[in-house]
């Protein structure tokens, strides 16, 4: 008989099977992270070599941008117009023209190999934009103001002219200045579980340079060779009396320029105020309290003309996050309040819920900026504090005893589409706030989600739930307000809904000043009712049938989608060069907006005619962007996908010099000057008004440039090297003797932060 070695025994087979199974499961477990890892360095290898790119973009950005060099492709009239580049009729403005694409080249250059596109929104994976903005400067101050990048909230830096108008713009500056360029990058992530949870990450770089003195005389007419050397000896000869210019020290006398100092005392940094809001600033010139070193401190007030105050709020509900407006003010006395009074300042109560000038009053996060401008012209660098406002809701004190919840009802509860809707009647002599919704809703699917939750038709929850029920409150109640006597409706958006048509069961509660509860359910049936309807047609053969009218009773819905509700509302001015136009649906449930034509004829002309080179900018519907515009020309189309409420805002901002009031000289227009046309998902309620036209008067400002030539005596008595002291003459454009050259520039890096609109 053949016995198995000890080494082979059964019990060793048994084992050795175990220990294979053993090891596939181990390395079934250790497969996950080893590939978690390998990609998260992919990824950060990524992430890494994008981060040099978009540092690699600013540098050679800034490096083009200082030369004053630009590529004539860029020229107005082409490389071959004339004897030079750019050499039209406004040669100056075309170089500068020219130079920004240049520039916005050279830094593309220099931001080779990332997933960069720059025609996507702001804050998409992919985003890439390139900001150009100069300290530049006229007797008036700084003519641009520079915002830098917000990484956490993914807002790219960007530049706007002075005073402030809101608007982006460009500019590489001149000789002398001080010239910032900014790449803003959103790199796309590819890994399957980071993307998920981050898309992209906001990276950023700004280079600053002084631009060269590339505007100078040109040099024409000279020998082949300069002798220099015959020159410096008759120098060196007076050289021998220049131990009496040992004295020229004497020039460290002269006044020293800088700019001057403000600081906002009130209120504080980080502080929240709840019933008053302070406003208080001290500023002074450090050249007027110490001459000779600009060292000293001054006291209040000394050298200062006037400091400039600007509040701005945190809106986190617009589509790109952003600082906006709020109020402003310049004081021109010590002490320089920010609202009135003068030692003490008065504060600026919170119970009104407005700033003075009329625009409401938020909670949230806000900021305070201040700027000062001295005898001399020059501006202070900016003063910033932010702080915290909570605005109290004034009627809730002494309406939360007295609010009836039975005076709140619920008049009607459905579904259309994929909307799940509620009108809500308040019944109470006193405006009611909402504070909390509760929806019970059917999951119809494994991608079925709740999209946003709006009250008034106004978001207050983004969205983005896939499991029932939904719980959400309004972050500030007192912002999802409903007045006295008025009905309003609540409104949850789904997403991803099979057939496009809620069905099952669904039933929401609100909660209103914390206190009132409102409730309504409905149960949506299967659509597969809708085939037993088509074996009614049979039964015409018996006129007993004819009893069937009572599912009439069902229909109710249907006469409600009529066009007679369809109409324009008001039309109205904003500030700068805005319009808003009014659009009412108050008979038609679920119809949706599909298009809209502005007929702005009257404005392109006066653009025209004044070269203003207006452009159509932006649309926004109910408060969200539609359309970037862009459009120089009038007519402009746009089409987008909205819900029709019952009461929506058209708002258009049109872009350009004009920074005006479209009602003001020389435009004086109206209402009536601009035509829309409204399209809607149902043809029959199109509306459509024309636009009056006008003329304008033709400008006559045109014969002031033939000053300018006066300047072109200057340059005979430049042959005396005595007269270079005198850098006024560098000024005019028109080339003359070399001595230009040497004459002294240093004074002009004095230019300081362009500061605040």
């Amino acid at each position: 008989m053949y016995v198995l070695p000890a080494s082979q025994s059964p019990g060793d087979l048994q084992r050795k099977r175990r220990f294979r199974g053993q090891t596939l499961v181990e390395f079934a477990l250790v497969l996950p992270v080893m590939l978690m890892v390998l990609f998260v360095i992919i990824e950060m290898a990524r992430l890494l070599h994008a981060w040099l790119a978009v540092e690699n973009g600013a540098r050679f950005g800034i490096r083009y941008a200082v030369t004053g060099e630009y590529d004539q492709a860029f020229c107005v009239d082409g490389p071959d117009a004339g004897t030079e580049a750019c050499g039209g009729a406004d040669r100056l403005s075309e170089e500068d023209a020219a130079r920004l694409p240049s520039i916005e080249d050279a830094t593309r250059a220099g931001a080779v190999a990332i997933m960069r596109n720059e025609t996507v929104p702001v804050a998409s994976p992919g985003y890439f934009k390139i900001t150009l903005c100069s300290s530049k400067r006229t007797g008036a101050g700084a003519l641009f103001l520079y915002h830098d990048s917000n990484t956490p909230i993914h807002q790219p830096a960007w530049c706007e002219q002075r005073p402030s108008t809101g608007i982006s713009v460009s500019d590489a500056g001149g000789p002398g200045d001080r010239v910032s360029v900014t790449v803003d990058f959103e790199h796309p992530l590819i890994v399957p579980l980071i993307s998920s949870a981050l898309p992209n990450i906001h990276l950023t770089s700004k280079r600053e340079g002084i631009v060269e003195q590339f505007r100078v005389a040109r040099v024409v007419g000279l020998p082949a060779t300069i002798s220099v050397p015959t020159f410096t000896p008759t120098n060196t000869a007076t050289a021998t009396s220049t131990p009496t210019s040992t004295q020229t020290p004497t020039p460290s006398t002269t006044p020293c320029k800088v700019p001057p100092v403000v600081q906002i005392i009130l209120p504080t940094n980080g502080s929240t105020y709840n019933v008053k809001v302070p406003g208080q600033a001290v500023a002074y010139d450090p050249d007027n309290a110490d001459p000779a070193a600009c060292a000293g401190v001054g006291v209040d007030g000394e050298g200062i003309v006037q400091v400039d105050f600007a509040i701005d709020f945190w809106d986190a509900s617009l589509p790109v996050p952003a600082w906006t407006r709020v109020f402003s003010s310049t004081a021109t006395a010590q002490a320089y309040c920010t609202f009135s009074g003068n030692a003490p300042c008065s504060e600026h109560p919170t119970t009104t819920a407005q700033w003075p000038g009329g625009i409401l009053m938020g909670s949230g996060l806000h900021r305070m900026q201040a700027i000062a401008t001295d005898d001399e012209g020059e501006v202070s660098p900016v003063d910033e504090v932010q702080f915290l406002l909570n605005v109290p809701h004034t009627p809730t004190p002494t309406a939360t005893p007295t609010t009836d919840c039975n005076a709140i009802s619920v008049n009607q509860y459905y579904t259309s589409g994929e909307g799940l809707y509620m009108l809500v009647q308040n019944n109470n002599p006193q405006t009611i706030n909402l504070t909390n919704s509760h929806t019970n809703w059917n999951e119809m699917s494994v991608g079925h989600n709740v999209d946003r939750l709006q009250y008034n038709w106004v978001q207050y929850y983004p969205g983005d739930d896939f499991s029932s029920p939904t719980t959400r409150g309004p972050a500030v109640p007192s912002s999802f307000s409903h007045p006295p006597g008025a009905s309003v409706y609540w409104a949850a958006r789904f997403n991803n809904t099979p057939g496009g048509e809620l069905i099952g069961d669904y039933d929401t509660t609100l909660t209103f000043d914390s206190v009132c509860l409102v409730s309504s359910s409905i149960t949506i049936p299967m659509p597969t009712n809708t085939p037993t309807a088509t074996n009614t047609p049979t039964p015409t053969l018996t006129p007993t049938i004819t009893n069937t009218p009572p599912p009439t009773s069902t229909p109710t819905i249907t006469p409600t989608p009529s066009c007679s509700g369809v109409s324009f509302g008001s039309t109205t001015f904003l500030t700068g060069a805005r319009i808003q136009l009014g659009i009412n649906n108050t008979t038609y449930p679920g119809l949706q907006i599909t298009g809209v034509t502005i007929l702005w004829g009257p404005l392109e002309s006066a653009s025209n005619l004044y070269g203003w080179n207006e452009y159509f900018n932006w649309a926004q519907w109910n408060g969200s962007y539609v359309n970037l515009g862009d459009d120089p020309t009038s007519t402009t189309s746009i089409g987008f996908t909205s819900a029709a409420n019952p009461s929506n805002n058209l708002t258009i901002d049109w872009g350009g010099i004009f920074a005006g009031s479209f009602m003001n000289a020389p435009l004086n227009l109206g209402p009536g000057n601009f035509g829309f046309s409204i399209q809607f998902s149902d043809p029959a309620c199109n509306i459509s008004r024309g636009a009056s036209p006008v003329t304008f008067p033709t400008p006559t400002n045109t014969p002031l440039p033939t000053n300018t030539p006066t300047a072109t005596n200057t340059p005979t008595e430049m042959p005396t090297p005595t007269i270079t002291p005198s850098p006024t003459a560098t000024t005019p454009p028109p080339p003359t003797t070399p001595t230009h050259t040497p004459t002294p520039v240093t004074p002009s890096p004095t230019a300081t932060d362009p500061g605040f609109g």
